[in-house]
């Protein structure tokens, strides 16, 4: 199999199950504070791989890019959609079927 169809069917398991489980997650906790563990814990996890030399190769206008995508990103997709899941299967208690 081709290597990048490998990485792309692997992000998007990755993606997909990110969905239902913030879904079942945001039921328990505020949006607002699950997208801020999101947050934490990725910085918590990338940070030891950041490296100062390489930021300095990023243009002031892709750090404008790269920060427009992560707002639109948050705010425009994550953010409306974890509470407007409440009733798709990612709530469906699946207990109470005999």
């Amino acid at each position: 199999m081709n290597r990048y169809a490998l990485l792309l069917i692997t992000s998007m398991l990755l993606v997909g199950s990110n969905v239902g489980i913030g879904k079942s997650i945001v039921a328990f906790v505020p949006v607002p504070l699950f997208a801020l563990l999101r947050f934490v814990i990725a910085m918590a996890v990338f940070w030891p791989l950041l490296r100062a030399t390489k930021l300095r190769r990023v243009k002031r206008d892709e750090w404008i890019n790269l920060f427009l995508q992560a707002l639109f990103g948050t705010f425009g997709f994550t953010l409306p959609m974890l509470p407007l899941g409440a009733g798709t299967l990612a709530h469906f208690d699946y207990r109470a079927v005999p």
